[in-house]
């Protein structure tokens, strides 16, 4: 009987990789939610004059990182084209760049860029052969 036991446990679960993926999509979710939240309380607070263009790109920044969570927890099959939790990955590491250098325009800009080709790059491949 400890030998059943012992070889029950070596075997993988049956619907395992289902439950890791809604539990991922759900932190996409979140994240996403929280991510689009921000960005609608800084259109009202912080870029709500639209005088400083940098403030105004990096809220944007915000919003398009939280939609980019919210479309990967909702659609995860997108994952297979393109992984977009790296897109919003990529643009944060902009944000971070444009704020250091001065220069948000170019640094939401040049992380989306970042992001997109970092998320193609890290998308998920079917083994179709």
């Amino acid at each position: 009987m400890g030998s059943q036991s012992a070889a029950s446990c070596s075997e993988p679960e049956v619907g395992r990789d289902n439950e890791v993926m809604v539990m991922g999509t759900n932190r996409y979710k979140i994240a996403g939610l929280v991510l689009v939240a921000l960005a609608c309380i800084g259109f009202l607070t912080v870029a709500d004059e639209f005088r400083h263009i940098g403030e105004l790109f990096g809220v944007i920044g915000i919003l398009l990182s939280g939609i980019a969570f919210l479309v990967a927890g909702f659609f995860p099959k997108v994952s297979t084209v393109l992984a977009l939790q790296w897109v919003a990955v990529g643009i944060g590491l902009g944000m971070i760049a444009g704020a250091a250098t001065d220069k948000m325009v170019v640094g939401v800009c040049g992380g989306t860029v970042f992001g997109l080709v970092l998320g193609y790059f890290m998308r998920s491949r079917p083994n179709n052969r």
